[in-house]
């Protein structure tokens, strides 16, 4: 019975074969063009369409969600610095949402709407 064990245990080391290095390298490159692939598509989706001169410095929300019906109103302020001369702003702002109203210093100013960018006038 060992002399059957062993038989088959050489058969099967002789049969078995090293993995090839062109196939790991094969394998490398698909995983590394895939990876490209979502790192490119994750970095497009962090682009804005907005553009603006200006560099924000921090963005402050206030919610109110009432979860017994299907609503959420909110507030946002943006503290940012202009670096050029500004005469309009431009944020990203989803069609999907209702503006009320925007004000600068406390003064309500108007804006427009195309598609998902929102501009400040």
């Amino acid at each position: 019975m060992k002399k059957i064990a062993w038989l088959f245990a050489l058969c099967l080391a002789a049969a078995a074969r090293a993995q090839d290095s062109g196939v790991l390298e094969n394998i490398a490159e698909t995983e590394k063009a895939a990876w490209l692939r979502n790192r490119q598509a994750f970095e497009k989706s962090l682009t804005s369409l907005a553009s603006s001169p200006t560099d924000i410095h921090y963005t402050r929300f206030r919610w109110w969600v009432d979860p017994a019906v299907y609503y959420i109103r909110g507030e946002v302020m943006t503290v940012f610095e202009a670096t050029e001369s500004v005469s309009k702003l431009d944020f990203d702002f989803s069609a999907a949402l209702k503006m009320d109203s925007i004000f600068w210093r406390g003064t309500k100013v108007g804006y427009s709407r195309k598609g998902d960018i929102l501009t400040v006038l």
